[in-house]
């Protein structure tokens, strides 16, 4: 099996990371499949954190609450749509929610961020919503997990171009794992073998890096738009 990262909507990676060249385990005798998998989810959570990807959370309005839990794989917010439905679309506008002119209008939101895997972090509107009303949340998320190592399953939405970031990864943890188990249980007295298997991890990790620098350098070629004004976001609002 060889990379196919969108075969049917479904992860295949770790057939191709137990079997490549860079791990030399064709038979898995080193690395289980679970392992490879835990390796490929912390490359993915890693990735997340330098290209996460763009969602939108609807929330259905419960009336008078002014307080909604953001979903799990929340990292950042893009924009909050209120009330939706709008033409144009009514955006509302960053503020404090400890401002003192929070609560006096209808048009501000705030995040409490929690950072916290047991309590997710909540959007709060200033104005008082109708049962009938709903919100569009658009914000920066996690990539899509391994949700069964033993099987492999789940949805891969790393892009094909970037996803030899997430071999580098594993190339790297594994590289760590061969080494701290040499160190845990020599296999010979040779410092050799540990100093071979210790520049070798400190390499594939600056292999790692590199690329992901590289990545990011590309990604800042891009086309973007420039925003100017003097909004509480700083930026100029068109409409509110």
């Amino acid at each position: 099996a060889r990379l196919a990262p969108h075969s049917a909507g479904r992860l295949l990676l770790l057939p191709f990371f137990s079997r490549s060249i860079g791990l030399n385990d064709e038979n898995n005798a080193t690395f289980s499949d679970e392992q490879i998998a835990t390796w490929i989810n912390d490359a993915i959570r890693d990735y997340s954190q330098h290209f996460p990807r763009i969602r939108v959370q609807t929330i259905s309005c419960s009336a008078a609450d002014q307080d909604y839990d953001l979903n799990a794989d929340f990292l950042g917010v893009l924009a909050v749509e209120y009330p939706t439905g709008q033409t144009p679309k009514a955006y509302l506008s960053r503020l404090p929610a400890t401002h003192q002119d929070f609560g006096s209008g209808d048009g501000w939101y705030d995040i409490r961020a929690r950072n916290d895997d047991t309590n997710r972090s909540e959007l709060l509107i200033s104005a008082s919503p109708t049962a009938a009303q709903s919100i569009y949340v658009s914000y920066h998320g996690h990539h899509a997990l391994i949700s069964d190592p033993s099987s492999v399953s789940g949805e891969n939405t790393v892009p094909p171009a970037h996803q030899h970031l997430l071999v580098k990864f594993v190339l790297w943890q594994g590289a760590l794992f061969l080494t701290s188990a040499e160190q845990a249980s020599p296999t010979s007295n040779s410092s050799l073998l540990m100093a071979q298997l210790s520049q070798n991890a400190r390499r594939l990790e600056a292999a790692y890096h590199t690329a992901v620098r590289q990545a990011l350098y590309a990604a800042d070629g891009e086309s973007r738009i420039q925003g100017w004004g003097s909004g509480v976001d700083g930026l100029a609002r068109i409409y509110r």
